[in-house]
């Protein structure tokens, strides 16, 4: 991804607006919240404007605060890691610790379309192998209304996993929300370019990002709840690679973003047919990981 060279040119993410679609968000994390945008965060299952995740003894809520880390984690901090699109602006959707219903997605989608720049989403039907499932009319109009009229009339841009159920031998395609003409489809690579374990393959694939895979190579590195840090698997690095992008090319529309997505990828060494770019991420437990933030 070349994250160094866009920093060196002073590509940071800043002015750019992201939200984490997912199980809240650790607004005060101290890896993220100096970064923290209220305006770009909501508490849909909870009916209020606070995303913090509902704690337990097993960490469950933990995934949208580990997602923001590897977005805008805070740099030069000593603590955890640091976000690609290090100073972008970041909120979370807390959306997924209740019932998933067509208007909760809905209303997640449609959050603030004119100051939201980028939707981030790592959910969708079950990765089991046989569930074939989408979004459903409400999500569809809201993903439309993004689309068409979001970012002032620029376009929404939604990013989203291609999902982790290749053990299933689950297959994205069957996948609306990832084989959506509306979303960016993101699938995962390990550090030696190799398909991970858990990662589907599916024709709607646009570009693929390094990410976690055995426990033998590297790992994704971010922040975690209650102010840790840990490691994930993950998608996110080429999603905070559009932040970059945005900072550097804030008039580009959503067709746009997708465009250059596409149109300057490579097939890796390992990596499906469909896949048209690729990037770095956690491998096996013997090479580097993904450092982010973690509640």
């Amino acid at each position: 991804m070349n994250v160094q060279g866009a920093w060196s040119q002073g590509v940071t993410g800043r002015g750019v607006v992201v939200t984490i679609l997912d199980d809240g968000l650790e607004k005060d994390h101290p890896d993220l919240m100096d970064n923290y945008d209220p305006m770009a965060s909501y508490d849909v299952n909870g009916h209020d404007p606070d995303p913090q995740p509902r704690y337990d003894l097993n960490d469950s809520n933990r995934h949208g605060t580990r997602c923001a880390g590897e977005v805008a984690g805070v740099a030069n901090n000593s603590l955890c890691a640091v976000g690609v699109a290090f100073e972008a602006n970041i909120g979370g959707v807390r959306m997924l610790d209740g019932e998933v219903t067509d208007a909760v997605e809905a209303r997640s989608l449609g959050l603030n379309q004119n100051h939201i720049d980028i939707y981030s989403a790592s959910w969708g039907p079950d990765d089991d192998g046989e569930t074939v499932d989408g979004p459903g009319e409400l999500a569809k109009r809201a993903f439309k209304e993004g689309i068409v009229n979001g970012r002032n009339g620029k376009g929404s841009i939604f990013v989203w996993a291609s999902g982790n159920g290749g053990r299933e031998l689950d297959n994205c395609n069957c996948d609306g929300y990832t084989n959506s003409l509306w979303t960016l489809s993101i699938s995962s690579a390990t550090e030696n370019g190799d398909v991970p374990w858990y990662s589907e393959a599916c024709s709607s694939t646009l570009a693929t990002t390094y990410s976690s895979g055995s426990s033998l190579e590297k790992q994704v590195q971010t922040s975690t709840v209650e102010g840790e840090g840990g490691d994930r698997e993950g998608y996110v690095e080429l999603d905070t690679g559009h932040h970059l992008q945005l900072r550097q090319q804030p008039r580009e529309t959503g067709t746009d973003v997708h465009s250059r997505t596409t149109g300057r990828g490579r097939v890796g060494r390992g990596a499906h047919s469909s896949t048209l770019a690729t990037t770095y991420s956690s491998g096996s437990s013997l090479e580097k990981q993904v450092l982010t933030s973690a509640v």
